[in-house]
């Protein structure tokens, strides 16, 4: 460097010779494409895994009394379909692969006429509230919404035992 320069940075970093500069570009072009990789696949999830449910026109609701225990239980029904379509959106967001189980709080079932379109399930509790679904043998989950969770709620309010059969 010249004295009295202004310039910071040695002049060696500019002049590089032409091998360097071929592994630098190559270094910086893998880089770039593992940034892409991480943070473009990896974080987002599965869109729309269950498409079906949006055309859905009436819900099933099982409240298990204890969570995780399916053996007691209430049930209601709904044919509301703008909370319906609430609930869909919300199991429709990027989904990811459930690696941890949480206690289960109950279960919707979703029909089309008379034919049951899908199974969804749901959790409540504070650290582990979301929606969560069984795809191609693999089990997916969402957060639950806030405004999902209070219509789970709403739904809760007329929610019965079941009927003994005679």
């Amino acid at each position: 460097m010249k004295r009295g320069s202004k310039n910071i940075i040695p002049a060696f970093f500019f002049k590089t010779p032409g091998p360097l500069k071929i592994r630098t570009k190559s270094i910086l072009f893998i880089l770039f494409i593992l940034q892409i990789l991480v943070t473009g696949c990896g974080s987002k999830g599965t869109p729309s895994l269950m498409p079906e449910i949006m055309t859905a026109d009436s819900v099933a609701i099982l409240y298990y009394t204890t969570p995780g225990n399916p053996r007691f239980y209430t049930f209601s029904k709904s044919s509301d379909t703008v909370q319906m379509r609430m609930v869909s959106n919300n199991v429709n967001q990027p989904a990811k692969p459930m690696k941890t189980d949480c206690a289960t709080a109950g279960k919707m079932f979703f029909y089309k006429g008379t034919e049951e379109a899908y199974t969804v399930y749901f959790s409540t509790i504070e650290d582990c509230s979301r929606l969560y679904f069984i795809r191609t043998g693999e089990k997916y989950y969402v957060p639950l919404k806030d405004e999902v969770k209070k219509i789970l709620e709403e739904w809760k309010k007329g929610a019965k035992e079941p009927a003994p059969e005679n």
